[in-house]
Formats: C-alpha cells, sequence, structure tokens
C-alpha cells in the first residue's frame, strides 16, 4: 500500500511492530490454477479443507499454501505466472478481522497487479514464455473482460463501453 487509510505514508515492513506478524497461525491449502486470482470462494474451500470456519480467523496469521513455494525459481514460471490475491480477497480478510496475509510466492499480489504487468509507475510489462508482453498473454488465454481487473485503463474501457 502506498498510503494507509488515514491518508499518511504507508509503512515499510521494518517500521511495523514485529507482533503485527506474530500470533495464532493456519495454514490454507489453496487450489488456483496458474495466474489464477484467489478470491473469496478459494479462502472458502480452504477453510472448509483446514477444518476451520472463517470466523474463527479474528486476530491469526493465514499462510497461504499455493504450492507456488515448489517453483521457487528464478524464473517466469515463479515470478510472471503466480497466482495472487485481489481487491475481494482483501475484502474477504478484512471481513474476517485476520491479523496478517503471508504466501509461497515472490508476492501476495497477482503480478498482474504490479509493475510486471501494465500498472504502476514503471508499467514493466515484462516479456513471457511466448515472447509477447505477459499482458498479451493474459488477454490471450482468459479474455480482455478479464484482464480488465489488473489494469485501471483496460478496465475503464471495458466498464465504459458496457454502460454503451
Amino acid at each position: 500500500m502506498e498510503k494507509e487509510f488515514d491518508g499518511r505514508r504507508a509503512r515499510y515492513t521494518h517500521e511495523m511492530p514485529v507482533d503485527a506478524y506474530t500470533g495464532d497461525a493456519v495454514c490454507l491449502p489453496i487450489e488456483v490454477e496458474r495466474w489464477g486470482l484467489i478470491g473469496p470462494k478459494h479462502l472458502e474451500a480452504a477453510c472448509k479443507k483446514a477444518g476451520i470456519k472463517p470466523n474463527q480467523l479474528e486476530g491469526m496469521v493465514i499462510c497461504l499454501n499455493t504450492g507456488m513455494h515448489r517453483q521457487f525459481d528464478d524464473s517466469k514460471e515463479y515470478y510472471h505466472y503466480s497466482c495472487g490475491t485481489g481487491i475481494e480477497a482483501g475484502r474477504w480478510f478484512v471481513k474476517h478481522k485476520v491479523k496478517c496475509v503471508a504466501m509461497d510466492s515472490q508476492a501476495l499480489d497477482h503480478p498482474l497487479h504490479t509493475a510486471m504487468g501494465n500498472n504502476g509507475m514503471t508499467r514493466m510489462n515484462l516479456i513471457g514464455a511466448s515472447g509477447k508482453p505477459i499482458t498479451e498473454e493474459y488477454i490471450e488465454q482468459f479474455g480482455e473482460e478479464a484482464y480488465a481487473e489488473f489494469d485501471k485503463f483496460t478496465y475503464i474501457k471495458v466498464v465504459w463501453q458496457r454502460s454503451l
């Protein structure tokens, strides 16, 4: 996050108190496809599989086990094509008063939510395994409407077209 909810500059990890990252924890087995966007349905299914009810997560540290740790390498598969969370997962964590979320991949957010895709200040839009930018690969695989979840300009275009 760039800003705290009160508008101040967000704190870096080293500026957070240690107890923000510690406490009772549960590892949730997330079943999601390559490049999948983890949402409430995945989190609900993971709770069921782990034998915990979402209302029992209050104040807990949640570890999402997506299997990406098995792909760990300095590779496109690990960095460019990992799954990630989005706004709906964030709302789910807040609803259930989760203390902290960890994940077994390079980042908690989806790679296309970051500068690896077409977002942020640098908007790198990295080249994927096909030789095309990963945003183009995503559109070819899932369609522009799905991609709109990751790029604000595409989102505006798609939502505007729907309103015509």
